[in-house]
């Protein structure tokens, strides 16, 4: 009996491995190409340029404001959730913040994420451009994060420098409490 269930252990641990060595070589084929400058486009056609200067991310005519990229998908629930909060620090901190929404779903419509900021209250910058996809992957590197990670993910950056990272369902508590600390270190 006990043979039977090593087995089985054996066999079901050998399946599992050779699927996830399949998987991460599928993940090396579609792995996006990594660069230093980004042009962003929102779906009300405004455009932002984002840099990578050493680990972090800047606006690039604004270097001294925070920027908080949130990646999600219109989907997500804890994504949707997010919305109003992100846009309740983008009033707050209109001064000093930029907040950048990035999805990660492909081939989405400005109409659909519109759609999506209306019932949600996603009042900041909603990007939708070639350049989305790039900048979350060199993001999520910059992390050492996995490709599939977990959303809605939230970074915050000031000038060149990660402040911190959420992931999952964060409350705005945490994150404008890093806001705070950073403005008083001015």
């Amino acid at each position: 009996m006990y043979k039977k269930i090593f087995t089985a252990l054996v066999l079901g641990f050998v399946l599992l491995s050779s699927g996830c060595q399949k998987e991460k070589k599928d993940e090396a084929k579609t792995e996006v190409s990594i660069k230093d400058s980004f042009e962003l486009t929102s779906i009300e056609g405004k455009k932002l340029n984002i840099k990578q200067v050493g680990g972090g991310f800047v606006l690039a005519d604004q270097e001294d404001k925070m920027v908080l990229f949130d990646i999600y998908a219109t989907w997500c629930p804890p994504c949707r959730k997010s919305a109003a909060m992100l846009s309740s620090l983008q009033d707050s901190y209109k001064d000093e913040l930029v907040v950048i929404g990035l999805s990660i779903e492909d081939g989405i419509s400005d109409e659909h994420i519109g759609d999506f900021a209306k019932a949600f209250r996603a009042e900041y910058f909603l990007a939708n451009s070639q350049d989305d996809k790039k900048l979350i992957a060199t993001i999520v590197k910059s992390l050492s994060l996995a490709a599939n990670h977990p959303i809605p993910l939230a970074v915050l950056y000031r000038g060149s420098s990660l402040i911190n990272y959420y992931t999952g369902m964060t409350q705005e508590e945490f994150i404008r409490s890093d806001i705070k600390l950073n403005l008083e270190d001015q």
